[in-house]
């Protein structure tokens, strides 16, 4: 069972105790029906088996604007921000929040739990942002989102797109060195997405898709694009005070 998602906007301007449904409305995103292609052409995560857009959806947090005119919410399993007029009550734009590049030096990362140093080493892996917790905040006349990219999956009884990487069959064209990035001390015990990657259909990943972003992010609060990105400080302050 997959339920649509949806956004409930309370009006608190009665006493909690007298609330009743009348004060409650419901944003649901059924208006995207149909549209799935496109929305998956632009990076948005569309997966669940057998599920449309408006099911496939899952608000998880959200920030207001100061004018309370303004809320983002973030759709993490969908690697996208909903954007929301407040007036109207309706979802006026998705932002697609794209991938992180594990083989630039800034994204470098610590891939194994089975070694006793800290090793921050770069991968041939797109790293999805998936973010949770979200806020937002203004620059003079600029305003911005931030989000803390945790990473999740779906993984329920009858769907499960959680595979480590030393499960996954890789294309040996793209991952000529699959048995050595395989290896538990290397990047076989990283969690990544089997439902991602088979780009040319024929069974096995041409593209390793890791979940979250081991970091936050800024983003454009009026286009969703990328303004910072914290890379790999979370790791490598972590590692000095490991190491101290």
């Amino acid at each position: 069972m997959d339920p649509e998602g949806r956004i409930c906007i309370v009006n608190l301007t009665v006493p909690v105790a007298s609330l009743t449904q009348s004060n409650v409305d419901f944003i649901n995103f059924t208006s995207f029906i149909g549209q799935e292609t496109t929305l998956r052409a632009s990076g948005i995560r569309i997966y669940g088996p057998g599920s449309n857009a408006a099911q496939d959806f899952e608000p998880e947090y959200i920030t207001v604007s100061d004018d309370d005119q303004t809320a983002w919410v973030t759709l993490q399993e969908n690697n996208a921000i909903a954007k929301i007029d407040l007036l109207s009550n309706t979802i006026t734009q998705l932002m697609p929040l794209g991938f992180k590049n594990h083989l630039l030096p800034q994204n470098a990362l610590d891939a194994s739990d089975q070694t006793s140093a800290v090793n921050l080493s770069n991968f041939p892996i797109l790293g999805m942002y998936l973010p949770d917790a979200i806020a937002n905040f203004s620059v003079g006349a600029n305003k911005y989102i931030i989000t803390a990219n945790e990473g999740d999956a779906r993984a329920y009884a009858g769907f499960n797109e959680e595979s480590r990487i030393s499960g996954l069959t890789l294309d040996p064209t793209a991952y000529p060195n699959a048995s050595q990035l395989k290896a538990n001390t290397v990047a076989g015990r990283l969690l990544s997405s089997n439902k991602m990657g088979d780009t040319d259909n024929d069974g096995d990943i041409d593209q390793i898709y890791t979940l979250g972003g081991r970091s936050f992010s800024i983003w454009d609060a009026s286009t969703g694009a990328l303004v910072y990105d914290s890379g790999n400080d979370f790791e490598k302050i972590t590692s000095t005070k490991i190491n101290s």
